[in-house]
């Protein structure tokens, strides 16, 4: 359980790591073209996805429920403790922790950067639209993550 828990959530060195690297959003840096092209630059199918975001509706709706009673309106903050979760872990470790699970990460495509917050902020809403997620491009790529410029990836692995 506790392995499970560091892969969801990233360590305190790795967010000071990401706080002293000037107009770098997160501490996913670009990557290089051999990255992108390799392994790491592979985007993620959409059953890998899928799952990511039962994960992340899941740890969502646990944490909403032990927060708020069901007379305070459960159904209303659930979807606003999935949008924190998403915004601030996308934007810090560049991936949520359902995707963390999974290899995943959230870059911008295809250059590979770590997206800025107003991005994330924005990508994170038409999540929560529903459709734009649902609707895919020929590369895989909801129309949420064609808005911003961003791609879903498999992380490479060793």
């Amino acid at each position: 359980m506790t392995g499970l828990l560091r892969s969801c959530f990233p360590s305190s060195d790795a967010l000071r790591d990401a706080s002293r690297n000037e107009g770098d959003s997160g501490y996913y840096a670009r990557m290089s073209g051999k990255e992108m092209a390799g392994g790491a630059g592979e985007v993620a199918g959409m059953g890998r996805r899928f799952i990511a975001i039962t994960l992340d509706w899941l740890m969502s709706w646990a944490v909403g429920s032990l927060i708020f009673s069901q007379d305070q309106g459960r159904a209303l903050w659930i979807p606003l403790v999935f949008f924190v979760e998403i915004v601030l872990l996308t934007w810090l470790t560049g991936a949520s922790a359902g995707q963390r699970v999974l290899g995943l990460s959230v870059r911008s495509y295809p250059d590979g950067f770590a997206l800025s917050l107003p991005k994330v902020i924005l990508r994170t809403t038409l999540i929560l639209l529903v459709i734009p997620a649902v609707v895919f491009d020929s590369d895989g790529r909801g129309l949420h993550d064609r808005v911003v410029s961003s791609a879903v990836f498999r992380k490479a692995h060793a």
